[in-house]
């Protein structure tokens, strides 16, 4: 039987000059023909100030460094620096802080968020985030994966046009448009094994029976690895009504979201609603991972953690270019800055999300923006003209590159098409050990770059947003797509 394969993705290609817009390449083209202008009426001498002028301005947009403009990297580090120069790259809460209230409020992006308890009939009580100033509402599945059982691999492929089949649907609700799966691994406490083991002990079980349980649970710790999975499902509210109502906006969201748990179930996911108690451990325990065993034993037995949205920040946190110190551990994030090329497999990305001995501590998570049938047929297009026009620029035989382009963004036309939808996605992964050893946090960060070159993927480091990316990273809502401040002209 053939390995069944998946791809068909890329970049976005302009035909301008060195890929840039035809918007920035008419602009370098103004400034190469004022210049010739220049020298042609005044000579050399009168055109130097002018070509100095304009090498500052062109050489940013033309030379990239890892895939960013000299603009982009400028403005980065600009904003970097005037944050700690401010002071902001610094924060502190509780009691003797200036966090309003003395609270634990979370910090950076998430410090204007709010949750909500929303109750139903059908569906339960489940949580919803809200960010007021976008105006964007996150609910949140808690998901348990198939794993990596022996599975046909028609039914793998099964699974993977389901999954399709969820973006697909998520893509068709007007109000949808941010879906991220986060999968992280901590060390393993033994605390939900413990837990059974006494549920199954107060049921009379035979003492061996009690024995090779606890002992199983002392011994779990050692060899494995806690492993947990979500969807964050992002909606924008699109009336007057629903962005100041929350109650509004609750209820039209709810009419979607059996549909959405349904698509998750025949992706080969059992998922369930997270509640609010689900997301503040989730959360907390990402900011502060000293009370993660705390939170799991309270989620286990049903008792309250006692960490609200207002009281699960960190103590103290600090943003450097490199790295992101949180109570005690430190964060390094890496964004995707390039998927794998050509076809893959369902396994491409096990080396990033299966349990690893080097990587204790770890979360990936990966973010899709579907566009709806209008946009995706619109974008197809102009991605096939785009394409096309590079290959033939030459006016002979074009690269294979080129050409292999032009056919991709031919399927990709035939596809949308045929009823398909364009998505946009991208991968975010960060690594956090304790901030008392830097030489092992230096090696797994290396090993976490090494794991998606395994997958193909090119990585970089956030550098110069740490805070932001680790927010973002944890799938909780952030929106990062709308957070960013540059220009198309910044962006080449």
């Amino acid at each position: 039987m053939s390995t069944r394969t998946y791809g068909n993705w890329g970049k976005p290609r302009s035909a301008g000059l060195y890929g840039m817009t035809f918007e920035t390449s008419a602009i370098v083209l103004g400034a190469i023909i004022l210049a010739l202008f220049t020298i042609m009426m005044g000579g050399l001498s009168a055109a130097i100030p002018l070509l100095i002028i304009e090498f500052f301005v062109v050489a940013p947009l033309v030379i990239k460094i890892g895939d960013e403009t000299g603009y982009e990297k400028a403005i980065i580090l600009f904003k970097f620096l005037r944050a700690k120069f401010n002071g902001e790259t610094t924060y502190r809460s509780g009691r003797f802080s200036r966090v309003p209230g003395g609270t634990y409020k979370l910090p950076g992006l998430l410090h204007r968020t709010d949750l909500y308890n929303v109750p139903t009939a059908g569906l339960g009580d489940f949580a919803m985030g809200h960010d007021k100033p976008r105006g964007f509402y996150t609910v949140w599945f808690n998901c348990f994966p198939s794993g990596a059982e022996a599975i046909e691999a028609d039914s793998i492929d099964t699974m993977v046009d389901h999954w399709a089949a969820f973006l697909e649907d998520a893509s068709n609700v007007t109000d949808l448009v941010y879906v991220t799966v986060t999968h992280e691994t901590s060390p393993e406490s033994g605390i939900r094994l413990a837990t059974e083991a006494e549920r199954i002990a107060q049921h009379g079980t035979v003492d061996m029976a009690k024995e090779i349980i606890h002992e199983a649970a002392e011994i779990l710790p050692q060899v494995s690895a806690r492993m947990s999975s979500r969807v964050a499902v992002t909606f924008k509210a699109t009336t007057a009504e629903t962005r100041k109502n929350v109650r509004a906006e609750a209820t039209e969201i709810a009419r979607f979201l059996p549909g959405l748990m349904t698509r998750l179930q025949e992706a080969g996911v059992t998922v369930s609603l997270m509640n609010p108690a689900e997301v503040c451990g989730f959360v907390h325990s990402a900011y502060v991972p000293d009370d993660e065993n705390e939170v799991e034993r309270a989620l286990v037995t049903g008792e309250d953690h006692g960490f609200t949205w207002d009281n699960c920040g960190p103590t103290a946190a600090q943003e450097s270019s490199a790295d992101y110190l949180h109570d005690g551990y430190k964060s390094v994030t890496f964004e995707m800055t390039q998927a794998p090329r050509g076809l893959v497999t369902e396994q491409t990305l096990t080396p990033l999300f299966a349990i690893d001995p080097d990587l204790p501590r770890k979360r990936v998570t990966m973010a899709f923006r579907p566009h709806d049938s209008g946009d995706s047929a619109t974008l197809a297009d102009k991605e096939f003209r785009d394409n096309l026009f590079k290959s033939r620029s030459a006016g002979g035989i074009g690269s294979i590159a080129d050409d292999m382009a032009a056919g991709a963004a031919q399927q990709t036309r035939i596809e949308v098409n045929s009823g398909s939808r364009l998505v946009r996605f991208g991968l975010m992964m960060t690594v956090t050990h304790s901030a008392d050893d830097p030489a092992e946090l230096a090696r797994q960060e290396s090993v976490m770059e090494q794991r998606a070159r395994q997958c193909g993927l090119k990585v970089r480091r956030c550098r110069s947003w740490q805070a932001a990316a680790f927010a973002s990273a944890l799938g909780a809502g952030i929106v990062l797509p709308e957070e960013t401040s540059f220009t198309k002209f910044v962006s080449g």
